[in-house]
């Protein structure tokens, strides 16, 4: 690892040319009420902003996805954080430093075309996407950006078929948001462009167990969990989803391996983790995959780390949305 002044340096350049990309972060992870935000602290591990919101000024500790050793690991952090915020509140303008981002990845940009719709259950919609053929399948919690007019977001992959330059992504329609609606009423012959895939989490552990706790916008990478799991480790999910949309994408997986939850429920997944006795998360066997609403993916992160001393590097858990109370 390099020294803390580096690691500082990163912090007083963010504080000083992309102060909009830390109010994003401040607005859509912390509060939309954030009036500004300031790096206090960056570790390799997480980073400190301090957060002024109606008046009130509070630090807030925000942790990265993984522990990272390099500074070119610690800066792609601090941008995916820009992404999470973007993903759950994307009404926000995009910042100086998501352009410059853009600009480099458009090169990696593939145009593909709708091929296929399925509507898996009155909430949730899979289509089918091809051009993809220079794509490669990196498997777990893969998502990509989608970009249509004149706005874009991130999707996790439910499957690939790398031979055919296909992928399969999961939309949660009749949410009202602008990639809900358009996914409503997609149809075969659509087209919009596609990044390259990233991924943060591996289901092919050492771990005895996976946890995967989601809600409707989590479930792609579940399901996708539930099938590459190391045959070594056992799978449990918590689907914050109604029934229909369980039975749906779970089937005969219902009886044994996943538990489903009210979304009505208020922090439904994280009661869930606190109540129920076989969900008992090992500090030494256990990982945790999570996606969902952004506070509560927050609680989540700050349960694990208090209450079972879960290690960073055995949870990987985002925040895909956020509520407008």
């Amino acid at each position: 690892m390099t020294s803390n002044d580096d690691l500082d340096d990163i912090a007083t350049l963010l504080n000083r040319d992309h102060a909009d990309s830390l109010l994003v972060i401040g607005r859509g992870l912390i509060s939309a009420e954030t009036s500004s935000a300031e790096l206090v602290e960056v570790t390799y591990d997480h980073c400190r902003l301090l957060v002024v919101c109606n008046g009130l000024t509070n630090e807030h500790r925000l942790d990265f996805s993984d522990a990272q050793s390099t500074l070119d690991g610690v800066r792609g952090e601090l941008f995916e954080l820009v992404r999470s915020a973007r993903r759950s509140s994307p009404g926000l303008g995009h910042t100086a430093l998501e352009k410059i981002v853009a600009d480099a990845e458009r090169l990696d940009e593939r145009e593909a075309r709708v091929v296929a719709r399925c509507d898996l259950s009155p909430g949730l919609v899979e289509l089918t996407f091809a051009g993809l053929d220079e794509h490669q399948d990196l498997g777990g919690d893969e998502y990509v950006r989608l970009s249509a007019h004149g706005t874009s977001a991130f999707f996790t992959v439910r499957r690939r078929r790398c031979l055919r330059g296909e992928v399969d992504v999961w939309f949660v329609v009749g949410t009202g948001g602008a990639w809900s609606t358009w996914a409503a009423q997609a149809m075969v012959g659509e087209r919009v462009l596609i990044s390259a895939p990233r991924a943060t989490f591996d289901p092919n552990t050492d771990a005895n167990h996976i946890l995967a706790l989601v809600d409707a916008s989590g479930l792609a990478a579940s399901a996708r969990i539930l099938e590459e799991a190391a045959s070594a480790s056992a799978v449990s999910v918590v689907a914050s989803v109604d029934e229909p949309t369980a039975t749906a994408i779970f089937g005969a997986e219902r009886s044994s391996r996943v538990r489903v939850v009210d979304p009505r429920r208020r922090y439904g997944l994280l009661n869930a983790l606190e109540e129920y006795g076989e969900l008992s998360v090992d500090e030494h066997r256990t990982v945790v995959f999570g996606a969902g609403e952004s506070s509560e993916m927050r609680a989540i992160r700050e349960h694990l780390r208090v209450h079972h001393h879960l290690a960073r590097e055995r949870y990987s858990v985002h925040g895909y949305w956020r509520h407008r109370y």
